[in-house]
């Protein structure tokens, strides 16, 4: 968890920048499918509780994907996508984050 709140803070401080590139950069690094390669694997050390939290991790990884093409669209045109949409993804990828941890009961 400690990783993926590293990853929201610095993806909000780019976001307070406006700097879509680093979003974009930031959101596939470890959040988004191409980070697994579109794989559904947890870290060695993680004990899944059910199947219930493959399929919220999915939907994180999913959300990260989004929050990162939507990024580099307003980074290649920043006319074509309002910031106020990527902020709002953003806010997505967040509940998405809580969403898991909140099963896990994991602060």
């Amino acid at each position: 968890m400690h990783r993926h709140l590293l990853h929201l803070l610095r993806i909000a401080d780019s976001l307070a920048r406006r700097d879509f590139k680093e979003v974009a950069r930031l959101a596939d690094q470890k959040l988004g499918l191409q980070s697994s390669g579109g794989k559904r694997d947890a870290a060695p050390e993680f004990v899944e509780p059910d199947q219930n939290i493959w399929e919220l991790g999915w939907r994180f990884r999913q959300q990260g994907s989004r929050l990162s093409e939507l990024a580099k669209a307003a980074a290649e045109n920043p006319a074509q996508v309002d910031a106020a949409t990527v902020d709002r993804e953003f806010v997505n990828l967040a509940k998405a984050c809580h969403e898991c941890h909140a099963v896990l009961k994991d602060p």
